[in-house]
């Protein structure tokens, strides 16, 4: 066992090695999913044996025993499915979402009981000095109310550590962009803005391309050429819903958004089309979406307003410049005729 446990610590730390060296694309997701399995799987089965060992001179209850062997099964099932997963090369871009889901649940599994075993020992070591021995009746009750109630701030804490670690971009989507957004509503145009929000946001959801409408008008594209998208935009018609996730896997834009100005009327629409593995967008990036939407909706419809008032005011001068060259046409006429009827 220690020479098996030896070679798989080496095969992890070799794998961890790679992963590093490895450009961000394909690859690097196929890792991430075989060190998932690789390191719930091995952790299983190593608890599942620790377990065993720990109740080899005890006598083990059914359920015990049941238990104990199911863990050690689901740790090689899970170990499996990382490497068919990989394998197949399906949803690899749900990873980091599988990961920080895991590594959640881990952490606050291990919170809880942390909290609970350490509550029920501290008061029931506290509690005896006044109540005496009858304090243990209640000391688990205690404790257990005590894990609940630190439950909610523990899980909020946690699954903003887990998304900083694993699901960074769309952290740093969240938290910086909306700021990004208010500084480029006073100054830059539609185009400026598109130029600088969408590459963001692709990073963040691994779109393979994307498309920003504002008034029925193509603003910029991301992944795609201007004439490619509008050959797929051919026939294409707004949804009746704010937010469409079409589950056709041959769609050009599987993700709608509308864009709406403060009176709710629709201006554009944010079109994502799929991501590189094929697969459906998943919770944590709808909802990383949704999270910059307003920003995004308020910042657009500043810019467009502004553009579409200078360019009102670009036409006024313009015209009022022809009218100022006409009439000057017309008086410089005026006098040359006076000019010869003198002579």
């Amino acid at each position: 066992m220690p020479i098996a446990i030896g070679c798989v610590l080496a095969g992890l730390a070799t794998l961890v090695v790679r992963y590093r060296a490895t450009e961000p694309g394909a690859q690097q997701q196929q890792l991430k999913w075989v060190s998932l399995g690789l390191f719930a799987g091995i952790g299983l089965i190593l608890m599942a044996r620790a377990a065993a060992w720990f109740a080899r001179d005890a006598a083990m209850p059914l359920a015990g025993s049941v238990a104990i062997e199911g863990a050690f099964q689901f740790g090689i099932i899970i170990l499996a499915l990382g490497f068919l997963i990989s394998l197949l090369r399906f949803r690899l871009y749900d990873a980091e979402a599988a990961i920080s889901r895991s590594a959640i649940y881990a952490a606050l599994t291990l919170s809880v009981v942390g909290i609970f075993a350490a509550g029920e020992a501290l008061i029931e070591l506290v509690g005896q000095q006044y109540f005496g021995s009858s304090i243990g009746n209640v000391s688990g009750a205690v404790a257990a109310a005590l894990a609940a109630i630190l439950l909610t701030p523990l899980h909020r804490r946690i699954s903003n550590w887990a998304e900083q670690h694993f699901q960074h971009d769309l952290a740093v989507l969240k938290q910086e962009l909306p700021d990004l957004l208010i500084s480029l509503s006073f100054g830059a145009s539609v185009k400026r803005l598109a130029e600088t929000v969408l590459p963001r946001i692709e990073q963040a959801v691994q779109s393979t391309r994307m498309a920003l409408l504002v008034d029925d008008r193509l603003v910029m594209t991301q992944g795609i050429n201007r004439a490619a998208t509008q050959k797929l935009l051919k026939g294409w018609r707004p949804p009746q819903t704010e937010v469409r996730m079409d589950c056709d896997n041959d769609a050009a834009f599987p993700l709608q958004i509308a864009l709406r100005c403060p009176l709710g009327r629709i201006r554009g629409w944010l079109l994502l089309g799929p991501r590189p593995d094929g697969s459906a967008y998943g919770r944590d990036d709808s909802a990383a979406l949704m999270a910059i939407l307003p920003g995004l909706q308020r910042a657009l419809v500043l810019v467009a307003e502004r553009e579409a008032e200078l360019s009102r005011q670009n036409q006024a001068l313009a015209s009022l410049n022809r009218g100022i060259a006409a009439l000057t046409g017309r008086m410089d006429r005026l006098e040359e005729t006076s000019r010869v009827r003198m002579i």
